[in-house]
């Protein structure tokens, strides 16, 4: 019908891009060292790729005829906004693909408990998450960012409770700083994340916001 708009801006929810102050906060997850390579894998706009701390940096796009699925490559890391109809077949790329760890970006119902599993038996450990709801998306759906590395956190255990309803995934990090929100309407998410103080003094604008709870599907 004439004159009403579509309930979403992007019709095509693999090519939707990522602010780039958000990725400035995003990349800084990553612990790397000097002289790791680094590799984005769905490079879009390049916002990722170009926000990277080093020059030893690859990318793949397949719009440019460069396909990451299809490549037998690894780098240090990997780190990039998925397409968000493949999440089984890049998780499992980026894991195969990496020697020190990964940082994805994806919808939050992606990282189900299965794939975790399977990250686990790869030697690939969740060392942080990052919320976020990016509203110029123009959808309300959460997405994370999850870096996995090789190593092992003491302090960050991830607990699948086995049981009838939707298994549930608790990080817990007691060293965390006090978790973070930027421009963001807590209240209307208040029950969900519980757990979240926001630091209204703060200057920072990337769109974030750190919780430690959600709710994982299983299946693979």
């Amino acid at each position: 019908m004439a004159g009403i708009k579509p309930k979403h801006h992007h019709s095509d929810r693999d090519r939707i891009f990522t602010p780039e102050d958000v990725v400035k906060e995003l990349v800084k997850k990553i612990p790397s060292s000097v002289g790791d390579s680094w590799c984005d894998c769905c490079l879009g706009e390049g916002v990722f790729y170009n926000n990277f701390p080093t020059d030893n940096k690859h990318w793949y796009e397949i719009d440019k005829g460069r396909d990451f699925l299809t490549s037998s490559e690894k780098y240090d890391w990997i780190v990039t906004n998925i397409p968000f109809s493949k999440p089984k077949e890049f998780i499992a790329k980026m894991s195969d693909n990496c020697n020190k760890g990964f940082g994805i970006l994806c919808l939050a119902n992606s990282m189900t408990a299965t794939r975790l599993e399977q990250l686990k038996k790869k030697g690939l450990y969740l060392n942080s998450v990052t919320i976020l709801y990016i509203k110029d998306w123009g959808f309300g759906y959460r997405t994370d960012f999850y870096v996995f590395t090789r190593q092992e956190i003491d302090n960050l255990k991830v607990m699948v409770s086995e049981r009838t309803e939707p298994e549930t995934l608790i990080a817990t990090q007691s060293t965390l700083a006090e978790p973070e929100a930027y421009n963001m309407d807590l209240t209307e998410n208040s029950t969900e994340f519980s757990q979240i103080e926001a630091n209204a003094s703060t200057s920072l604008n990337p769109n974030i916001m750190f919780n430690l709870r959600g709710e994982l599907p299983r299946h693979d």
